[in-house]
């Protein structure tokens, strides 16, 4: 059974005022609220709500105690396809994390129930600096209703924040990008962690940065330093991964054969966990009973693990939140350009112990 779409009051009122732009009826500015509100019989509420919607979208300039302007070059025919949803990422689904393969999963079932479409569009090129080209391409082939960007680059946030496309973010939102988001509380998380280890005497932690760094990475590290700080003797390691699993492999060998080697390990690529792992193994290190190993994420590859990796899991608030989100934005072309930070639910696993004596 398909479940009847749900437009807002102000997202009918706004493609009523939109299409009357588009149409000539008003060319320079709109009419008064009171006026407005009389011809489209609603309250002034829901006509600022609609009015902060045309005014998102680039058509309007609200002004103080001034009639509401109209942008011209905000005007656009361009028609859209108000079934289609379209997904965009730097990685195939087979390599993502499991949160993000949840959310997909969630989202497709969301939005078939109200009839919409879900296209997704896997290229490497959407990770890189200059892909206005290939954002040109899709734009003008999709004509979707709403976009979803997830493992993208900077550049790729920052077109459809300056083009004022409706489009979600489903990860870290990057500076000076306008749009809608949601993300794990990576702040919060390093700090949590930070609180774990240290309350398990824990004092010399390796911090294990990813290959490709995120935004969300580098506040995760930062909540675990301030975590840290409070810590009397605290000290530890930060390593960015490299690419290949065999070179991360010889550091983390490195750093345990070094003279004041770590206690502890926080991954914050959850791929990159299974390596620490293996390495540790090699250097004949028990877990948790002479190195503790924490990651900061899930992933599917744990379950085929024989110990049950310390992590913060997936929390299905993040993916139904998230898939609400874009479910609004596909039927009322608006929400409000805000990031969304959840903290997600920590599993202590079976890599976690108190840190052991020191020589």
């Amino acid at each position: 059974m398909k479940i009847p779409r749900r437009y807002s009051l102000a997202t009918q009122a706004a493609a009523s005022i939109r299409a009357d732009i588009q149409s000539g009826h008003w060319t320079e500015s709109l009419p008064s609220e009171r006026n407005l509100c009389q011809l489209l019989q609603i309250s002034r509420p829901t006509l600022r709500a609609a009015i902060a919607i045309l005014r998102h979208e680039g058509l309007l300039e609200v002004r103080l105690r001034q009639k509401t302007l109209i942008i011209p070059s905000g005007i656009s025919e361009q028609t859209t396809d108000p079934g289609l949803v379209v997904l965009l990422t730097s990685k195939p689904l087979r390599e993502q994390a499991a949160d993000m393969l949840s959310f997909v999963g969630e989202l497709h079932l969301t939005l078939a129930r109200s009839n919409l479409r879900l296209v997704i569009v896997e290229n490497p090129r959407l990770g890189k600096s200059k892909p206005q080209g290939l954002l040109e391409a899709i734009v003008r082939e999709h004509k979707a209703n709403c976009y979803v960007l997830m493992r993208v680059s900077e550049a790729v946030q920052v077109y459809f924040s300056r083009l004022r496309l409706p489009a979600f973010i489903r990860g870290s939102r990057f500076p000076k990008v306008n749009l809608p988001s949601s993300e794990w509380d990576y702040q919060a998380i390093g700090h949590h962690a930070a609180g774990v280890l240290a309350a398990k005497g824990h004092r010399n932690v390796l911090v294990l940065l990813p290959h490709e760094v995120r935004p969300g990475d580098l506040r995760c590290e930062e909540g675990f330093r301030s975590g840290m700080k409070a810590v009397r003797n605290a000290s530890g390691l930060t390593l960015s991964c490299p690419e290949q699993a065999r070179e991360l492999h010889r550091r983390i060998l490195k750093a345990f054969r070094g003279k004041d080697r770590p206690t502890a390990v926080f991954v914050l690529g959850a791929q990159d966990c299974v390596t620490v792992l293996f390495a540790l193994e090699h250097l004949g290190l028990r877990i948790p009973e002479e190195v503790s190993v924490l990651s900061c994420e899930t992933a599917a590859v744990f379950g085929a693990l024989p110990v049950r990796v310390a992590n913060y899991s997936v929390h299905h608030q993040m993916i139904e939140k998230s898939s609400g989100l874009v479910m609004k934005l596909a039927l009322n072309r608006f929400v409000p350009p805000q990031e969304n930070l959840i903290m997600p639910e920590f599993d202590p696993g079976e890599t976690l112990g108190m840190c052991p004596p020191l020589d």
